[in-house]
């Protein structure tokens, strides 16, 4: 077995328990939708009956993307997340390039799905060091999705602390996409994959900024959220005009 076929392998593994957890409507590939309970509570000979299928439909996937995800570094990865929850708006089914891009992505951060409607956090913490201006941005990014849909909630805590220089306006953000399978694709056989969620909660300061701190969270309601990206982001603006943003690593998610 080559190693696109491998890869391939464990990926159809991922999406299987992808649609067992999340319960969402699987085309004419799958041989009984039923059988996709809340439990995901299936026997291996259906398993194995949709894999096959499944194994079928994916090796359709264009190797160029195969071959382009793998040349990425982990940097430009990060970059690529980020520049697609600024690309596309709530509803929009991404290019088939940025779709493989999302599957990979998902494939390669995959952790044990849950079933449980449980909160996650991920904390972050990034140095300041810019225009004269040194301190620290840190605090917590959490959320907690609906799995198969429903009401979710995002949202966290973000700690400016500048300890050199200072800043006439400072605003923190916590982003959050969601992405979902919006049906299928003809002319490829590839699942449409769109932004089912995108927002942000943010606090700006224009005074005392030298200290800042936020501790919001949001809801919303959406229809099978699979895959969720997150980061924090602190923008900084000094006195004399210059400004800068401060990152920190996105967090993703499988649902």
């Amino acid at each position: 077995m080559n190693m696109k076929s491998n890869f391939i392998q464990k990926f159809i593994g991922l999406l299987l328990i992808s649609a067992m957890v999340c319960n969402f409507a699987v085309p004419a590939f799958a041989a009984d939708t039923s059988v996709l309970s809340e439990q995901a509570s299936v026997s291996s000979t259906e398993v194995q009956n949709q894999y096959e299928e499944l194994e079928k439909y994916l090796e359709k996937i264009d190797p160029a993307y195969l071959e382009a995800y793998k040349n990425l570094t982990s940097e430009q990865k990060e970059t690529k997340l980020r520049e697609l929850s600024k690309a596309y708006t709530v509803g929009e089914v991404l290019s088939e390039a940025d779709t493989a891009f999302i599957l990979l992505n998902m494939y390669e951060n995959a952790q044990q799905p849950q079933l449980l409607h449980a909160e996650k956090s991920k904390s972050y913490s990034v140095n300041i060091n810019k225009f004269a201006v040194k301190g620290t941005f840190n605090g917590v990014m959490k959320q907690k999705i609906a799995t198969g849909g429903g009401a979710c909630s995002y949202g966290g805590t973000a700690h400016v602390n500048i300890t050199a220089g200072s800043a006439k306006r400072v605003m923190v953000k916590i982003q959050h996409t969601a992405y979902g399978v919006l049906g299928m694709n003809g002319s490829n056989n590839l699942p449409n994959i769109g932004v089912v969620y995108d927002n942000n909660v943010s606090l700006t300061k224009e005074s005392g900024c030298n200290s800042t701190n936020m501790d919001k969270s949001d809801q919303y309601t959406s229809i099978l959220p699979a895959y969720t990206v997150m980061y924090a982001s602190a923008t900084i603006t000094k006195t004399n005009g210059d400004e800068f943003t401060c990152e920190s690593d996105t967090w993703t998610e499988h649902h």
